[in-house]
């Protein structure tokens, strides 16, 4: 749920959305090690929705993707990985490089990206509109659909 990367951060009330409204079938969702987050997400998102935080090795992080049926995210690591192992991948850019410069190259891909920004591409390691940045901010989970 994190890249790691402040600028390129979905707002933690976006997740809980988009979990919540179109996520309806049993599931687990797996998020960074950011406690606060997890203990955030645990309160908002529905009951049928398991979370869990896991620290992994590289190894361990590649066998939990290539079980996965799906992989939801903002880290580009994470979708290249499961785009190898040809996984359905739906993930979140924000508008710090340009708009085919990381995407996945194999699998059933989409990715949302906000590319009005007049500062796209900004190359930016902070956002000048501030946080949540503007590009991932304006990614409303209204607009995503992942059913």
């Amino acid at each position: 749920m994190s890249s790691g990367n402040k600028i390129r951060e979905w707002p933690l009330d976006y997740w809980v959305e988009l979990l919540n409204v179109q996520l309806k079938d049993d599931c687990t969702i797996t998020a960074d090690i950011d406690t606060i987050k997890v203990d955030y997400l645990k309160k908002n998102v529905n009951s049928n929705i398991r979370l869990i935080s896991l620290e992994l090795t590289l190894e361990e992080y590649l066998a939990l993707v290539s079980l996965c049926k799906r992989i939801i995210s903002v880290d580009t690591f994470s979708i290249h990985a499961a785009a190898g192992y040809k996984k359905e991948v739906i993930g979140f850019y924000s508008g710090i490089h340009w708009k085919g410069e990381w995407y996945p190259y194999e699998g059933d891909n989409t990715i949302y990206i906000k590319t009005d920004c007049i500062h796209y591409p900004c190359n930016y390691k902070d956002c000048i509109f501030g946080y949540p940045s503007r590009c991932m901010n304006d990614l409303l989970s209204g607009m995503i659909d992942i059913t």
